[in-house]
């Protein structure tokens, strides 16, 4: 079973989208933003395969990155 992380600050669309994705066969990690999404991934023990990130926290997740050393 694949994960995806979705992110999307409209609850009602990640509602939607999380409930289609899990009829699908899906684990869905959803989050509203950067923060709960580095909190979901760390909630599971399982990689994520695939993320869908809305623009805003996309652009968040750009910057957060340049400032962080991997």
């Amino acid at each position: 079973m694949s994960t995806i992380l979705f992110v999307e600050d409209e609850h009602a669309s990640r509602a939607v989208f999380g409930e289609f994705l899990r009829n699908e066969g899906f684990t869905v990690l959803e989050a509203a933003d950067i923060t709960e999404a580095g909190d979901a991934c760390r909630e599971v023990s399982e990689p994520v395969d695939l993320s869908i990130i809305d623009i805003k926290s996309g652009m968040q997740l750009a910057v957060w990155r340049s400032d962080t050393r991997i």
